[in-house]
Order: C-alpha cells, then sequence, then structure tokens
C-alpha cells in the first residue's frame, strides 16, 4: 500500500527535516503493511474456519506441515497429525497414491484430485475427495471433503437410471419418446412391434407410423386436453401389414427439452378374442335355446324365477304354475330336500354340483302304471343368492347302463369261469386283463402281471423273433392271427399253447389293444410225440429184430443196434457191454458223438448199485447224476443202464448216456431199451448156441492141440529145469571149488615151511574167513530160495517210515561203498507215507539192488535212492474216466494182490553205470540168472530172484528200466500204512 501525496506532505509538515521525512515515511510504509498482513490473516483464518473440509499441508515425503479439521474432530487432533507421515496414518496403498498425487502436483503445478475410501470411527466405510494445489515450491495444501452422501446419491441414480432403462428395454409394450412428432428414441418392444431398427424409427415421425386414414386423428389427440387418457389407433408395420394399438402418452422433460412419452400395446389378439367371444355368446345363446333340457333359475330359499324347457310336457307342471312356487311345493319332498341341499352346496363352495333322482311322471289314464324316471341336475352359481340347474332325462340312458352292466357281468363271468386263457394287452404288449385260467396255466396272478411285457416272462428267449412278427401283424395290419409256441411258467416250466390272438378295434376304426385267447395243449403235444415217438420204436424194434433173425454175425448185430439207438435218440454214447465171470464188463460195440473219447475195448468195473439191476430185472435211470448223488462236475449228466439177461441170468449191459446236460428220459425212450435189451439177449443166446455148436465140431481139434501144447510145454519146462540144474551145478561148483582151491595151495605153501610151527598173517585169516563167509551166505541163500520157492516168504510186517530206515542202511553200506568208491544219495520227501513191509526182508532187497548193482559196475558208480507215492501200483492203473454206475480200468498181466486203499509208495535206486540190454531185463529176476558181467564175478544169481519174491510177498511189484551204457534204474512198490509211528 502506497501513501498518497497529500499524506506526504501532511507527514513533512511534522518534520523537522528531510531524513526524519524519510525515517518517518519508512516507519509508516513498514507498519501500514504490518497492518495490511494481519487483517489478510485475519481474513484467511475467517475463510478457513468457514471452510467445512479438512486442510493439510504436506512435503514431496508426505509428512504434515499444517493440519485444519472439521467440525466434527476434537481440538487436539492437529497434534497428533502434524509431524507424521501419511505411511503412519493411512493404509500402505492410500499412503503410495497420496505420494504419487503429491509428485504430480509438484511436477505438473496445477491441480490434482484423488478420490479414496475409509472406515469413520464406527466402522463405516465412507467416501472422500482430496484436492492438491501446490502452496510453495516444496508442499502442497491438501483439501480433504467428505463424498459419502454424494456418491451415495450418485449410486442411487445410477441404480434408478438402470432400473428405468431396464423398464424402458425390457417392457413387453412398445415405448417411444417423441418431441412435436419426431421419434426421439424407442425401446426393444418397439423395434419388434413395428419392424424397423430404432436408428430408423430416429428419422421418423409418428405419423409414419399410422396408416394415413388415422393422421387427422392422431392431430386431434395430440392436441386435445385429454391425451393422457387411452384411446385405441391402427398401426402401420415396416412389411405394410396393420394391427390395433392401445396408445397412452404423457409429457416429459428428455434431455432438457420438453417431450412425449408414448405407450403402445397391440390389442388385435385381445380384440379378436372379444369378437370370438361375441360370437361365442351368440352361438352359447343359440345352443341353450336348442338344448333339450331343461333350465331353472333357482333362489337360495328354493323359489323358482324362471324356467326353460323344450316342451311343457317335459315339467310336471307348466311354466306359469312353476314360477315364482318353491320346490318342496313342486317336487315329492325327497327330491325337494334333496335339491335344497345341493343349491346350498353350490352357493357355498361355489362349484358346481351333479346329481341324480328319480320322478314319477303323471299318467294319462288312472288304470296306467305309473312310470319312474330318472333325470340327473347340474347346479351352479348364476348369481348372488341364485343357481342355475339344468336338470336332464338320463331314463333312457340308465336303462342302457343296467343293460351293458348285465352284459359285462355276464362277459365278466365268461371270462372269469372259463377254461381258456383270456389275455388283454395294450399297443406296447404289456398286460391289462388276467383272468383265472391264466393264473393257474402260467402260475402268475394277476397283480404280478399287470403292466409287463409278454416277450419279458411269457416268451422264452429263442421264440422272441417270430412273437414280433406277429405283434407286427396284429398291430400295423389288424390281422388276426393264430399260432402254437413254447411258453414259460413262473416255475420255469416250458409249456406248449394255443394261442388265437384278435386285434381291438373301437367305433373309430383305430387299434386300442389285443385279446389272446390261449390253451395249454402241452400234454396233447406230448401224446402226440408219444404216439409217434412209440410207432418211430416199434419200427426201429422190428428193423433190429429182422436183422437179428437174418444175420448169425453177434458183432454186425450189435454195432448195428447201437448205432441205430445212438442215431434215434441223440444221445452222447450208446454202448453195450458183455459180463464176465469177476463183474467186469469189456464194451463190445459203442456209438459216440463227435468230441466224446471212445470206451471200444474198455474194461468197466460194475458196482454194487448196477449189480443190483440184474436181480431187480428194471433199468436204472438218472435224469441229473448231480440230484443222484455224484460229485459236480461229473462227466455224464444223465444216464439210462438196461441189464441184459438170458434166463435170468446177467450176460451184459445196454448204457446210453448224456454228457452235456440232464435229461428227462420219456418213457418211451426207457420202454425202447429195455425191449431191445430182450432182442439183444436172443441175438447174444443166437450167437452163444451157435459158437457152441462150432465148438462142438472144434472140440476134438483143440483137446489134441491142447494136448499137444501141454507136452510141449512140459518138455520145455523140463528142458528148463535141465538147463537151470546144470547153470545151478556149474555156477555152485564154480563158486565153492574157487575157494575150496585157493585154501588148498595155501595149506601146501604153508607145509613147505621148514618150520613145524606155521604162522599165518591177519591178512590171509580175513581172506580165509571172508572166503568162508562168502560160502555160508551161499548156502544160507540156496536153503532160503528153496524155502521161498516152495512154502512162500513169511512177513512181520510193520509200519515203517522209509526215510529213517534208508538213513540207518547207508550208514551200514558205508564201507562197501568206500571201497568200491561209490556214493549214495537219498532223495526220500519228509511227507513220504509209511510203508506196511517186513523191516528184515525190506533190508534185504535194498542190500541185494546195491550189491548187485556194485558188483556189476565198475568202481566210482554213483547211486540214488528215491521214493514218492502212487495211486495205485504200475500193473493196476486207473483211467480216470468213469461212467454213471461203472467204473472203468486198464487190466494188466502182472499178478498182485488187492491194493489197498491208502495207495502205494514207489521205490527206485539208480545208478550211471554200464545199463542192461532188454533182453537182460525181461530175465533178470528168473531163478539162477546172472547179471551182465557174469563172466568176472562169482554168484548163482539168487539175489535179484529173492527180491522179487520179497516184494511180491508184500503185494507189490518189481521191475527194471535200462538202456545199454545208460545206466538203470530199479523199482518197486510197497503198500502204504495208516500212519508213520
Amino acid at each position: 500500500m502506497a501513501l498518497e501525496a497529500e499524506q506526504l506532505q501532511i507527514l513533512r509538515r511534522y518534520c523537522r527535516d528531510d531524513d526524519a521525512f524519510e525515517q518517518l515515511q519508512d516507519f509508516v510504509t513498514t507498519l501500514i503493511a504490518h497492518c495490511r498482513q494481519e487483517q489478510q490473516q485475519v481474513r484467511y483464518d475467517a475463510i478457513l474456519s468457514a471452510i467445512p473440509d479438512r486442510l493439510f499441508r504436506l512435503d514431496p515425503d508426505g509428512t504434515y506441515l499444517d493440519f485444519k479439521g472439521d467440525s466434527t474432530d476434537p481440538p487436539d487432533l492437529g497434534l497428533t497429525i502434524v509431524g507424521k507421515t501419511v505411511w503412519e496414518l493411512l493404509p500402505p496403498d492410500l499412503a503410495a497414491r497420496c505420494l504419487q498425487a503429491i509428485a504430480h502436483t509438484l511436477a505438473t503445478r496445477q491441480l490434482t484430485v484423488l478420490e479414496y475410501e475409509l472406515p469413520n470411527g464406527a466402522g463405516d466405510c465412507c467416501n472422500y475427495e482430496a484436492r492438491l494445489v501446490p502452496s510453495g515450491d516444496r508442499e502442497v495444501l491438501v483439501l480433504v471433503r467428505d463424498i459419502t452422501e454424494r456418491k451415495q446419491a450418485e449410486l442411487a441414480l445410477r441404480a434408478s437410471e438402470e432400473r428405468l432403462q431396464h423398464f424402458f428395454e425390457t417392457t413387453f409394450e412398445a415405448v417411444l419418446i417423441h418431441e412435436q412428432g419426431r421419434i426421439l428414441d424407442v425401446n426393444r418392444a418397439a423395434e419388434v412391434l413395428f419392424g424397423y431398427t430404432t436408428a430408423q424409427m430416429q428419422a421418423m415421425t409418428v405419423f409414419d407410423l399410422a396408416p394415413p386414414t388415422v393422421h387427422e386423428m392422431l392431430h386431434q389427440r395430440r392436441r386435445h386436453p385429454s391425451y393422457r387418457d387411452p384411446f385405441e389407433a391402427i398401426g402401420l408395420r415396416q412389411d405394410g401389414s396393420q394391427f390395433i394399438a392401445e396408445v397412452i402418452g404423457k409429457p416429459i422433460h428428455y434431455q432438457g427439452r420438453e417431450a412425449q412419452v408414448v405407450g403402445i400395446r397391440d390389442i388385435t389378439e385381445r380384440k379378436q378374442a372379444e369378437a370370438a367371444l361375441r360370437r361365442s355368446e351368440a352361438r352359447h345363446r343359440a345352443l341353450v335355446d336348442a338344448l333339450p333340457d331343461i333350465m331353472f333359475r333357482i333362489h337360495r330359499d328354493g323359489t323358482y324365477l324362471d324356467c326353460k324347457a323344450a316342451k311343457d310336457a317335459m315339467l310336471l307342471a307348466s311354466p306359469t304354475d312353476i314360477i315364482g312356487k318353491n320346490v318342496r311345493h313342486v317336487l315329492p319332498p325327497a327330491a325337494a330336500a334333496q335339491w335344497l341341499h345341493y343349491i346350498e352346496q353350490t352357493l357355498v363352495t361355489g362349484e358346481m354340483q351333479i346329481f341324480e333322482y328319480q320322478l314319477p311322471m303323471p299318467q294319462s289314464s288312472p288304470l296306467a302304471r305309473v312310470e319312474v324316471r330318472d333325470y340327473e341336475a347340474r347346479i351352479g352359481v348364476s348369481g348372488r343368492d341364485e343357481v342355475l340347474v339344468i336338470v336332464r332325462d338320463i331314463t333312457d340312458r340308465k336303462r342302457a347302463e343296467a343293460e351293458l352292466r348285465a352284459s359285462e357281468q355276464r362277459l365278466s363271468l365268461l371270462i372269469q369261469q372259463t377254461q381258456l386263457v383270456v389275455i388283454e394287452w395294450n399297443l406296447d404288449m404289456e398286460v391289462v386283463e388276467w383272468n383265472p385260467a391264466a393264473e393257474a396255466v402260467f402260475g402268475y396272478q394277476k397283480a404280478e402281471v399287470l403292466g409287463q411285457k409278454a416277450v419279458d416272462f411269457l416268451v422264452p428267449a429263442a421264440n422272441k423273433a417270430e412273437i414280433e412278427k406277429i405283434w407286427l401283424d396284429l398291430v400295423v395290419h389288424a390281422q388276426r392271427v393264430g399260432s402254437t409256441h413254447a411258453n414259460l411258467t413262473k416255475d420255469g416250466r416250458v409249456i406248449i399253447c394255443e394261442w388265437y390272438n384278435s386285434p381291438l378295434i373301437d367305433t373309430a376304426g383305430n387299434i386300442i389293444g389285443i385279446a389272446s385267447l390261449a390253451r395249454d395243449i402241452t400234454e396233447r403235444v406230448r401224446a402226440e410225440a408219444q404216439i409217434k415217438a412209440t410207432a418211430q420204436c416199434d419200427r426201429l424194434l422190428a428193423d433190429i429184430a429182422l436183422r437179428i433173425r437174418q444175420s448169425l454175425d453177434l458183432g454186425q448185430i450189435l454195432s448195428m443196434a447201437v448205432t441205430e439207438v445212438h442215431q434215434f435218440l441223440q444221445v452222447s454214447r450208446v454202448f453195450i457191454g458183455r459180463l464176465d465171470v469177476n463183474l467186469q464188463v469189456q464194451v463190445v460195440a459203442e456209438a459216440v458223438a463227435a468230441g466224446y473219447r471212445s470206451l471200444l475195448g474198455w474194461y468197466l468195473h460194475l458196482t454194487e448199485v448196477n449189480q443190483a439191476l440184474f436181480t431187480a430185472g428194471t433199468a436204472r435211470v438218472i435224469t441229473d447224476t448231480t440230484a443222484a448223488g455224484y460229485l459236480p462236475g461229473h462227466p455224464i449228466r444223465a444216464s439210462i443202464t438196461v441189464p441184459i439177461a438170458l434166463v435170468g441170468r446177467p450176460i451184459g449191459v445196454l448204457m446210453v448216456q448224456q454228457c452235456c446236460d440232464p435229461r428227462d428220459w420219456q418213457p418211451h425212450e426207457v420202454d425202447l431199451l429195455e425191449r431191445l435189451a430182450t432182442q439183444l439177449a436172443i441175438a447174444i443166446q443166437q450167437a452163444e448156441l451157435y459158437k457152441q455148436l462150432a465148438d462142438l465140431n472144434a472140440s476134438l481139434e483143440q483137446q489134441v492141440e491142447q494136448r499137444t501144447a501141454e507136452l510141449q510145454q512140459k518138455m520145455a519146462q523140463l528142458q528148463e529145469l535141465d538147463r537151470q540144474k546144470d547153470v545151478f551145478l556149474h555156477t555152485v561148483t564154480h563158486d565153492l571149488r574157487t575157494p575150496v582151491m585157493g585154501w588148498l595151495m595155501l595149506l601146501k605153501t604153508m607145509l613147505k615151511q621148514p618150520d613145524d610151527r606155521l604162522c599165518l598173517t591177519r591178512a590171509i585169516v580175513e581172506r580165509m574167513v571172508e572166503s568162508n563167509e562168502r560160502q555160508l551166505n551161499l548156502l544160507n541163500l540156496l536153503l532160503e530160495t528153496h524155502r521161498g520157492h516152495g512154502r512162500g516168504i513169511s512177513l512181520q510186517r510193520q509200519s515203517l517210515c522209509l526215510a529213517t530206515s534208508l538213513t540207518r542202511l547207508q550208514t551200514d553200506l558205508d564201507p562197501l561203498l568206500t571201497a568200491n568208491r561209490a556214493t549214495l544219495t537219498l532223495q526220500i520227501p519228509t511227507d513220504l507215507p509209511a510203508v506196511n513191509a517186513d523191516p528184515a526182508h525190506l533190508w534185504r532187497v535194498f542190500e541185494n539192488l546195491i550189491t548187485s548193482a556194485l558188483k556189476h559196475n565198475l568202481p566210482g558208480l554213483h547211486l540214488t535212492i528215491s521214493a514218492f507215492p502212487v495211486a495205485v501200483t504200475s500193473g493196476l492203473a486207473t483211467t480216470g474216466l468213469a461212467t454213471a454206475g461203472l467204473e472203468m480200468a486198464a487190466t494188466t498181466t502182472t499178478a498182485t494182490t488187492q491194493a489197498p486203499a491208502s495207495g502205494w509208495v514207489r521205490c527206485e535206486i539208480a545208478d550211471d553205470g554200464i545199463g542192461l540190454t532188454p533182453e537182460q531185463c525181461d530175465r533178470l529176476f528168473e531163478l539162477y540168472e546172472q547179471g551182465p558181467q557174469t563172466r568176472q564175478l562169482t554168484g548163482v544169481g539168487l539175489g535179484l530172484y529173492l527180491c522179487r519174491q520179497i516184494i511180491q510177498a508184500h503185494g507189490g511189484e518189481i521191475g527194471v528200466t535200462s538202456q545199454p551204457q545208460a545206466g538203470a534204474v530199479f523199482w518197486f512198490t510197497l503198500p502204504c500204512a495208516a500212519s508213520c509211528p
């Protein structure tokens, strides 16, 4: 502020000189500037106090330099803020944003606006707006305003606008906004209604959307004060089609200018419906006039208000006599009470009530019989406290219904009591009706099958295609079809039924279902099949009997018989077996299907069950071997065994077997086999008689040949005995002569010594003892062999564990093995069953076999003793095939005792020596037979013979398997004991 010239002159008058004036002028100027600054601070403070917002001064680092709060802040809030940074007072993300805004404001020197959210003291989230301006080179002034209410208002406004826009876009009515007829905006419904796009309609006027005939009306409606009232007009679409529209409009402010919003609704369908309703009312009125029924309007209390009848004769009195009266005075008491009850029910519930009643009709003559007629009354509400009653004479219908019920009752009785199966199906082949005869035949109750398809429970899988074809003929071609096929019962039986099927056709010619009649003809079919099969059996038997009379070849007759029966019965196997004295049956004729093993030539053991066949003299029939007690998986599933007997003497069996499935043998099949067995017995008798004649003719020749053969056999035996005697004498002479000559030479040598006293070394004595023991053993062996050959070997049997016995044997034979540089290996399983044997004799068998192997092979021999259980001995090997009632086994020429039930143990002694030839193997166990090194060794060949005697005494067998230069395996079998001690 500068002083004016006049003010300066005044000051100059009070100053003594110019220096004082200048000093005073400077002082006054400084004072004025100070006063002005104080005034500005006062005004600044007043402005700050008047601003309702918070003010901050911050430096570029975000430090608060100053603070001014609003009226809600506590007075000392500034003390807690000034000096702190935004990182200490604000959330990290907001603090970062504030620093960015401060930097931007200082860099651009322009206003920066920042919006953010912070929770208030109550925990509610508030919106704030911060305005930043530079207030210095390194500070900004920040004005913060609470804009929560503004934000909420903006959100509410946007929501309102969105709702309005959503309504504008989604309403079913067309809406357009125009200004003086020029269209400004339209919604989607308007596009659909008129067929134009929004852009197209914005270039049009409202008059372009209506035909010219209504333009004048649109002008008048727009100018008329009642323009806001709805009115009807004609709309014009883009495709030229017209529609009836209901239009309503009102003025609005749109985008800052006056405009009109118009709602347009297409009421064409409503108008058409109203026209259709008017036409319907006219038709209904005509229909009511044409109805033959009686109609009344009746008050709640039963007073007739109106009456309409096609003929007055239909009423108990004329209309004029009825109107105004009460139903109690017109109708009989019971009918009147019924009417009043249903009138009240109709008015209370608002629903139509339907009931029936009877009225006696007046007669023209007193002598005429009173006719009682049936009526049906329908009561509906026609106004407040009044009803409309439509009464129809249903006497004829009631009579027809009674006759129909009687007819249906007769039909139902017929269906329920007939012996024929009656089933009704719908078009999906599902059961609709199922009579008692169907329950009896198929076993299903009606409740079980209703809604079930026939192919699911009545038809076998193999017949489904046939049934579907029959169903197609019934449903598509409407043909009546008769058929005979197999059906299933509830218990799984297959029966044969004869069916008669017919489509059910309604009055319109449509097929509504299928009716089926059926009867079970299983027994008839079986009887016919039985008769046919019996005739075939008779023809077959006649043919076989004729061939028996024409032929004496028993083999050809039996083969022909099994072949014919096999082809006729279609079974797996048919065979004929001849019975011998041991009750073993040899299969002499057989016919077997492909894929099954032939039994021709086999021997079959006749079981006790089949032995009883010959006592009973009847066939044994097994339909299912599993049910008969045989183990599951038995190779034979069904069989018939027929005895062949000749004058009470069993001579064979005729057997038929089914291997794949069980079979229900028919009586005619069993009868055929029994009659065939009689014919076969005749054929066998005829063949035996023929054979007897042939035998008688050849008897003398056979006797001569037999005597000659016996003489030749005796001569051979004598020659063999002479040979054995020569061998024995030569061997014994040689074995006894050799040591005697040795002793003689030794003694002569000793006698040549000059001294009278002779000295014998230990070696010489040991050799003499060994020689004497060998001679003594030879003599004992000869005596034992003679004793066993004459009286047999006496055994002291006991249960032995071979593992223990052989271990002791190996220990005792160790010196002998060492002397021959031989080795012995035992391969005895720990679980090997014990054997029932004489331990001393069994020891001798092992010792003789091992000693023989050492004697007849070079030093360094390796021996192996093994043992293992076997089911039976090698001479009685079961084939493993059994039939229903017969067991089959191979035979052997080896004589053994009966095999024990507990099985056998096979022992083997194998060596890797020089081996034996087949000829030597065959004779090795004969009396006085010597081994392959006879020329190099002494001995009479009794050891192996004695082994055979001992093993056969135990009931077992002994043998050898060998090839030259391939070693030898000596084997024998022993019976198992019950358990090992």
